[in-house]
C-alpha cells in the first residue's frame, strides 16, 4: 500500500458518495434523538425541562434500532469519505492545512463563539433578568478556569471511565474536533499505512472494536479515516467489496450484535462495533440502488443540498450572488464529505 499520486475518482464513487449524504445526515439527527426515561430523567434532575416521547415498549425498541443501530452506521462513513477523498485530492500538507481552516477550523470556532456567548452573555443577563430560567447559576464565565474554558471548546476533560470528553459547549461538535486532528495528523498515517499497512488496520481495528481508547480522538473515527486513507491509496474497490456482501448475511450480523448489544450491554459493549459495521455495510449498499436510477440519485442529491455543509457544492439552483456570499464565508465546496 503506498501513497502515491491519487488518481481521479471513478465517476460511480462520487455519485455513491453524494448519494448517500442527505440520508447519513437524517440518521445523524436520528442519533441525536434517542431519548430515554432514563436520560430524560438525567436531564430534569439536572435543572432541564422533560421531553414528551413514547414509552410503549414497542415505540423504545424502534427508537433505539433507528438511533443506536443503523444510524450508527452514518458518522463512521463520513469519516472513511473524509479520508479517502482527502487521499484522493493529495493536496501538499500547507495547502491541506490552508483548505481546512477555512472549511473547517473556521466554522467550528465561530459556532463555538457562538455557544460560548450564549453561555458567557446570554446566560449572565438571563440570570439578572429572570433568574428562575436559569439551570445552575453558580456555574456561569465568571467561574470558569482557563481548563474550564479548554475543556469546553475542545473537550479532553478525563472522565470516571478513562476516557476523554467531548467539548462541553457543543458535543455534538466533536466530529469536527475529531476531523481537524486527524487532519493534522495525516502525515503520520500516510508514512504508517506506506510502511506497515496491515498492523495500523488491526491495531486501529481493536481499538474501534473492544472499545479500547486512544484519547486523541474517538477510537472509530481514527479506524475508519485510516481506512478512507488505505481506500484511496490501495486503490480498493471497496464499493464493490462490499456490494458482493449478501443482504442476509449483514442482517444476520446485524440483528444478532444489536439485539445482543442491547440486551447484555445496555447498547454498548464488544458487539456494538459488529452493529457499526453492518449498518455501514447495509448503507454502502443502499447507495448502490439510488445511483441504479437517474431519478432517484438526482433526488438523494438535491435533498443533500439542505444540509448546511454542503449547500454550497449543492446550490447551483440559487442565484450567483447569495453563493457567492455564502463560498466567502464558509467555503464547503471543500467540506470533507462533499464528492470532488
Amino acid at each position: 500500500m503506498s501513497p502515491t499520486r491519487a488518481k481521479v475518482i471513478p465517476q460511480e464513487t462520487s455519485d455513491r458518495i453524494a448519494s448517500l449524504r442527505f440520508l447519513l445526515v437524517a440518521l445523524v439527527v436520528f442519533i441525536h434523538n434517542d431519548f430515554t426515561v432514563e436520560s430524560i430523567a438525567e436531564t430534569v434532575a439536572n435543572g432541564s425541562h422533560a421531553i414528551v416521547f413514547c414509552t410503549s415498549a414497542f415505540g423504545e425498541w424502534v427508537q433505539r434500532l433507528i438511533s443506536q443501530g443503523i444510524a450508527r452506521g452514518a458518522v463512521p462513513l463520513f469519516f472513511l469519505f473524509a479520508g479517502y477523498l482527502q487521499a484522493k485530492k493529495n493536496d501538499s500538507y500547507r495547502l491541506l492545512l490552508k483548505k481546512r481552516a477555512r472549511s473547517l477550523l473556521r466554522p467550528f470556532v465561530l459556532w463555538m463563539g457562538f455557544y460560548a456567548f450564549c453561555f458567557a452573555g446570554a446566560k449572565l443577563i438571563i440570570a439578572q433578568i429572570a433568574p428562575t430560567l436559569v439551570t445552575h447559576p453558580d456555574s456561569s464565565a465568571l467561574t470558569y478556569s482557563i481548563l474550564d474554558w479548554f475543556h469546553n471548546f475542545l473537550g479532553y476533560k478525563l472522565k470516571p471511565d478513562g476516557t476523554f470528553s467531548n467539548p462541553g459547549f457543543a458535543i455534538q461538535f466533536w466530529f469536527i474536533r475529531d476531523l481537524l486532528v486527524l487532519v493534522i495528523l495525516s502525515p503520520v498515517f500516510r508514512w504508517l499505512l506506506a510502511k506497515c499497512p496491515s498492523a495500523t488496520m488491526v491495531l486501529s481495528g481493536v481499538s474501534f472494536l473492544t472499545p479500547f481508547p486512544v484519547f486523541f480522538v474517538n477510537a472509530q473515527s481514527l479506524f475508519f479515516f485510516l481506512a478512507g486513507l488505505g481506500w484511496a491509496f490501495g486503490n480498493i474497490p471497496v464499493f464493490e467489496k462490499v456490494d458482493s456482501i449478501h443482504w442476509l448475511d449483514i442482517i444476520l450480523v446485524f440483528a444478532l450484535s444489536f439485539s445482543a448489544s442491547e440486551i447484555f450491554f445496555g447498547g454498548n459493549g464488544p458487539l456494538h462495533g459488529l452493529t457499526v459495521l453492518a449498518a455501514a455495510a447495509a448503507l454502502v449498499k443502499i447507495s448502490a440502488i439510488i445511483v441504479r436510477s437517474p431519478k432517484y440519485l438526482a433526488v438523494s442529491t438535491w435533498l443533500g443540498g439542505f444540509f448546511l455543509f454542503s449547500l454550497r457544492h449543492s446550490c447551483s439552483h440559487l442565484k450567483p450572488s447569495p453563493a457567492k456570499d455564502l463560498d466567502s464565508f464558509f467555503p464547503y465546496e471543500e467540506y470533507f464529505f462533499c464528492p470532488v
